[in-house]
């Protein structure tokens, strides 16, 4: 497992929307069971981690009993995002791991999970915040924070989005990116993020709306039969008070 870690590992150099390749050396660290990927991570990790990524040291941690083939584009996308970027936000740089590591199965929790859409659609600080809660709402937050990263991406193609991570990286802010690559600042775009993932998924709230009101709806219908039957049950007892069954007939032929 480790020769197999290390061969995917090396060919992972170009990455989307990134002008150089990453050509760091990377230390993994392969850990057998969740006690020793505590050790090596000191705990850091939320409980349902199957990896974590280090870019300070240029070193990925691994459970070899959480595929760690499937999840090592994802670590290593971090590795070469903050190769370029040292200190991008969470929901960023989450986004860009799922996005850049061509994660479609976590997008697709936005269209099976419904808690995700219930209510109000989070900003961008409150996205960073849900990605380390349990694991139903961090899964449903790295989802979202790929969708960001994919509306940039369908701004100008990856040629739009080098060009934004270039001035990213050269000007070590996000705001000032954005503005000089696409005219915009951040509070615009995480406004117009937001309007988009609500008419794009608003209509699973109105199902779960609709969904609750007929539960409700069939919850009172049920009382309501219940306390009929009840009263219907006590009207026939007392007619059946003081009724005696007359004696069989013969029967006709």
């Amino acid at each position: 497992m480790a020769r197999s870690v290390a061969a995917a590992a090396d060919q992972m150099r170009d990455w989307p929307g990134l002008s150089q390749p990453f050509d760091d050396t990377v230390t993994v660290l392969l850990a057998p069971n969740r006690a020793i990927f505590d050790s090596l991570t000191n705990g850091r990790l939320p409980e349902w981690g199957a990896a974590g990524a280090f870019p300070a040291s240029n070193t990925l941690v691994l459970r070899l009993d959480e595929r760690p083939l499937e999840v090592l584009p994802h670590e290593m996308a971090h590795l070469a995002l903050h190769s370029n970027i040292p200190h991008p936000p969470l929901w960023f740089s989450e986004g860009y791991a799922v996005w850049a590591a061509g994660e479609w199965g976590r997008m697709e929790v936005l269209r099976v999970n419904l808690a995700l859409v219930v209510g109000k659609v989070p900003n961008f600080s409150e996205l960073s915040r849900q990605l380390r809660e349990g694991r139903t709402r961090a899964s449903s937050a790295y989802a979202l924070a790929s969708t960001v990263l994919a509306q940039l991406n369908d701004v100008d193609g990856e040629n739009g989005m080098r060009r934004l991570l270039d001035a990213y990286r050269e000007t070590g802010n996000l705001d000032a990116a954005l503005r000089s690559t696409f005219l915009t600042t951040l509070d615009q775009f995480e406004e117009s993020w937001m309007k988009r993932i609500d008419q794009r998924y608003g209509w699973l709230s109105l199902f779960t709306s609709f969904g609750v009101f007929w539960i409700v709806v069939g919850g009172g219908v049920g009382a309501l039969w219940l306390k009929r039957r009840r009263r219907d049950d006590v009207r026939r007892a007392d007619l059946d008070q003081g009724w005696e069954m007359p004696e069989d007939r013969d029967e006709l032929d």
